[in-house]
Order: C-alpha cells, then sequence, then structure tokens
C-alpha cells in the first residue's frame, strides 16, 4: 500500500502541500539560473577526503624537491677534480649551471607548493583566483598546485600570445 511519508502532515490540504512543492523547485531552478548555488553533479563540491589527497600529494612533492635541492648543495659544497683541461672545466660549470637552472625551477615550484598547502589550510584550495569558481578535479589532478580553472588559465594564455609575451 502507498505509504505518505510526509505528505501526510494533518490538517494541510493535499493542494497545499502541492504548492509548496512547486515554490520549492522554482526556487531552486532561479537560483540554478542566477548561479546563487552551484549544482554540479559531474563535480561535486570537494569534501575533506579529496582535500586531504591533495595535500598528501603536495607535502610529498615538496619533500622530493627539498631532497633534491640538498643534493644538489651538497654536490657543490664537495671539493672537485682540479682538470688540467680548460674544456673538461667548462664542461663541469656547464653542468653545475644546467643543475642550478634546474633547482631555480624546483625552488619556484616548491614556492606554488607551500601557497597551494596555505590555501588548503584557508580553505580557498580548489578555487579560482580570477573567477571565483571550483576548478576542476581533474584539473587539480594534475596540477595541484594551480590557482585558476582551465577557462581562465586559457584565455590568460591566449591573451599572452597574443602579445608575444
Amino acid at each position: 500500500m502507498f505509504d505518505p511519508g510526509v505528505w501526510s502532515i494533518p490538517g494541510v490540504s493535499f493542494w497545499l502541500k502541492v504548492i509548496v512543492f512547486l515554490a520549492i523547485c522554482i526556487v531552486t531552478i532561479c537560483l540554478l539560473n542566477f548561479k546563487l548555488i552551484n549544482l554540479n553533479f559531474k563535480e561535486l563540491i570537494m569534501i575533506q577526503k579529496d582535500i586531504e589527497h591533495f595535500k598528501k600529494i603536495l607535502t610529498n612533492q615538496l619533500k622530493e624537491l627539498l631532497i633534491h635541492a640538498g643534493n644538489t648543495v651538497s654536490g657543490m659544497i664537495t671539493p672537485k677534480e682540479n682538470l688540467p683541461d680548460p674544456a673538461d672545466r667548462a664542461t663541469i660549470d656547464t653542468d653545475q649551471n644546467f643543475k642550478l637552472l634546474i633547482r631555480d625551477r624546483d625552488r619556484q615550484l616548491a614556492v606554488k607548493i607551500s601557497k597551494a598547502l596555505l590555501r588548503i589550510e584557508n580553505g580557498t584550495f580548489g578555487i579560482c583566483d580570477k573567477c571565483e569558481e571550483e576548478i576542476a578535479f581533474k584539473r587539480l589532478e594534475a596540477r595541484p598546485f594551480t590557482t585558476q580553472c582551465i577557462d581562465c588559465k586559457t584565455k590568460e594564455e591566449t591573451y599572452e600570445n597574443s602579445l608575444g609575451v
């Protein structure tokens, strides 16, 4: 037999219940159209489990970068071989410069990772800096330290390319 459940409120007519239900539906549709609430069924708002997942990924990446930086510094501190051939010295210096270039990029990445960890602590992780919309989960998986959604980043790169930057 049919169980009316919540619709069996005593003293309230059937038509009043229908009107209330329709009003709730209309308000929800209006809020969705005006983007006052964001219901995206494919990508739900990040839950705490996802945040912890990204925090773990970012922390591990930062640890790896710090280990590599330590290895580079210790490699530079160790005494170099005294090579009489200028070409050999130039090769070693070029290799050192290349390592320093890579470590500088790693340093920049470490800064981005640290900022992403701060955004996790502040509760703003996964929110685009430009449009303040949610950043897609797949984009965060690919670049967990990103600060822009794919649309805003695409627009920025298109603009930079048009300027020749």
